[in-house]
């Protein structure tokens, strides 16, 4: 997890994320959504975390946003 997130701080100072940055990032949240549906359906953790599932759902959401954007020109 800590080197996902190094990545995804990393590209944050681009202004256009790259197609891989933005699959690592969606990704995980979808991941990590699906661990907790699991979890939560076992009764091994809260159902609290069902507001963290939700978290990152709309985070994956957000990413696959960001990848259907049109690429921004670089007008340095």
């Amino acid at each position: 997890m800590t080197a996902i997130g190094a990545s995804l701080l990393a590209a944050s100072r681009r202004e256009q994320p790259e197609a891989d940055t933005v699959m690592l990032a969606a990704g995980s949240a979808l991941g990590l959504a699906g661990i907790d549906a699991v979890h939560v359906a076992k009764r091994t953790i809260s159902p609290i975390y069902l507001a963290d599932m939700t978290a990152e759902l709309l985070l994956a959401h957000a990413w696959k946003r960001v990848q259907q954007e049109p690429k921004r020109e670089n007008r340095g």
